[in-house]
């Protein structure tokens, strides 16, 4: 057990590495690959990862890996604001043709 005196920071949350570590593996027992899930979300890369594996499946998830996730309210994309109000089938769909 670590104790810190006159240690002042400031951080909103604390995370124990070791109880994350093993709440990852628990939730893989449960539901596979979410500890992959989470580390591509906190790690960065530029997608480029295992593009020279003959195996197609590793070129695809290093291609992937590079995706990024951001927070917009629909009406202000412009990407996906014309979608607003339709289903998730419809604009799933209309955006994947795209």
């Amino acid at each position: 057990m670590v104790f810190f005196s006159n240690f002042h920071f400031l951080a909103d949350h604390v995370v124990c590495e070791e109880e994350f570590k093993y709440a990852m593996l628990a939730l893989n027992c449960i539901c596979p690959s979410t500890s992959t899930l989470i580390t591509l979300l906190v790690h960065t890369s530029r997608g480029q990862e295992g593009q020279q594996s003959p195996e197609q499946w590793q070129r695809m998830y290093g291609r992937c890996s590079g995706n990024e996730v951001y927070h917009i309210k629909l009406g202000d994309s412009k990407f996906f604001g014309e979608y607003e109000g339709k289903s998730f089938t419809y604009a799933s769909f209309h955006a994947h043709k795209k």
